[in-house]
C-alpha cells in the first residue's frame, strides 16, 4: 500500500490493477485483489443461505410485501424491511445452536428449511410479511383448511355483517388481505417449497347502514355488499361459518381433489389494514403453517443440502462472490 497526493485532488475507484482510496486525509493506493479470499466457513455459508432464503421468498411475496410495512414507503424500503425482519427471524430461530459455538450442528440439521443456491421457489417457512400497530386475527388450522378463530357465529343462514365485525374486533372500512400459499400436488412428490400464491382483498364496507346484511350468501360466497375487491384482487374467496370455530377461508384452486388445480394450502395469513388520516396502518403478520409433511425428504429441504449447493465442485472454480 502506498500513500501520496494526486496532482488533481484525491482519487477514488480502480484503474487497472490499482485501487485508489482515502484514509485519514491521505491518498492511499493498493493493488487490486482479483482473487478474493473465500474461506467458505460454516458461518459464511450460513449467512449465504439465510440471505438467499429471504430474497427468494420476497420474489414470490412482493405483490403483498412491497407495501405491507407500516411507516415505510412502498417499493424498495418495504423490501429492505422484509429482508431485515426475516434475516433476524431466521437467525433468532437458530440462536441456540449458534450460541453453542458449534455452527456445524446447524449445517447438519434437518430442522431448518433453507433455499439452495439455485432455488426458484421460497422454502416453507413462517416469513413475516407485514408490520404495524393493528391487532392481528387468530389463525387456526383444521387439517389443511385454515380458519379465523371467532366463536359464537351462528352458521344457520350465515352470520350478519355486524356479528362478523364484532367477533373479529374489526371496523367498518377495514381492509383484509387474505394470503394463501400452496404446494403443487399433481406430481405426487413431497416438497419443501411454496409453489403457488393467491391473495384476495375484501373491504369491510357494507352498503346498508344498519349492517344487517348477511356476511355469507346462500352458496357460501361473500355478498356483494361486503366483498369489494380492488384491481389487485387475484382470486375469488369464500367463507364457511361454524359456531364452534369461526370462519373457514376457501380460495378456489386450493384443497381441491385432483385435476389441474390440485394445490394443497401450506401457508396462510390475514393482514388487517386501516386508513387513519392519510396513513395506512397494518397488522404484524407471519405466514401461519399447518402441521403437515412438507419439510421432509426433499433434496434442498434441509440446511445441509442448501449449504452444499454453495460449495465449489471439483469441476468448478466459481465461488459465490465470483459466480455468474
Amino acid at each position: 500500500m502506498a500513500k501520496g497526493n494526486l496532482f488533481l485532488g484525491y482519487g477514488r475507484g480502480k484503474v487497472g490493477d490499482v485501487v485508489f482510496s482515502r484514509q485519514n486525509g491521505e491518498q492511499v493506493t493498493r493493488a487490486r485483489n482479483r482473487a478474493p479470499r473465500n474461506p467458505q466457513s460454516p458461518l459464511q455459508m450460513l449467512q449465504r443461505v439465510i440471505m438467499k432464503t429471504s430474497s427468494t421468498a420476497y420474489s414470490m411475496l412482493s405483490p403483498i410485501c412491497d407495501h405491507a410495512f407500516q411507516g415505510y414507503q412502498p417499493g424498495t424500503p418495504n423490501q429492505s424491511r422484509f429482508a431485515e425482519l426475516n434475516v433476524a427471524l431466521m437467525r433468532n430461530q437458530m440462536r441456540d445452536a449458534i450460541n453453542s459455538g458449534d455452527p456445524e450442528e446447524i449445517l447438519a440439521s434437518q430442522e431448518f428449511n433453507f433455499a439452495g443456491k439455485n432455488s426458484l421457489y421460497p422454502q416453507i417457512r413462517d416469513y413475516q410479511i407485514s408490520e404495524g400497530t393493528l391487532n392481528s386475527l387468530t389463525i387456526m388450522w383444521d387439517g389443511f383448511m385454515p380458519y379465523i378463530k371467532a366463536t359464537g357465529l351462528a352458521p344457520e343462514g350465515g352470520p350478519t355483517y355486524q356479528q362478523v365485525v364484532d367477533a373479529l374486533g374489526l371496523q367498518r372500512g377495514d381492509q383484509l388481505t387474505f394470503v394463501m400459499l400452496g404446494v403443487d400436488d399433481r406430481t405426487g412428490v413431497e416438497t419443501s417449497e411454496f409453489t403457488t400464491l393467491k391473495y384476495c382483498r375484501v373491504i369491510l364496507e357494507p352498503s346498508d347502514g344498519d349492517m344487517t346484511s348477511k356476511f355469507l350468501s346462500g352458496t357460501g360466497g361473500v355478498t356483494g355488499a361486503v366483498n369489494k375487491p380492488n384491481e389487485r384482487n387475484l382470486g375469488a374467496i369464500e367463507f364457511q361459518a361454524t359456531s364452534g370455530q369461526g370462519l373457514f377461508v376457501v380460495i378456489p384452486g386450493f384443497n381441491e381433489a385432483g385435476g389441474a388445480d390440485a394445490v394443497t394450502a401450506a401457508g396462510f395469513a390475514v393482514i388487517v389494514s386501516r386508513l387513519v388520516g392519510n396513513v395506512w396502518q397494518r397488522s404484524s403478520e407471519r405466514i401461519n403453517l399447518p402441521e403437515g409433511p412438507f419439510n421432509v425428504d426433499h433434496n434442498i429441504g434441509y440446511l445441509q443440502d442448501a449449504i452444499y449447493s454453495y460449495l465449489s465442485g471439483t469441476d468448478s472454480t466459481l465461488y459465490l462472490n465470483q459466480a455468474e
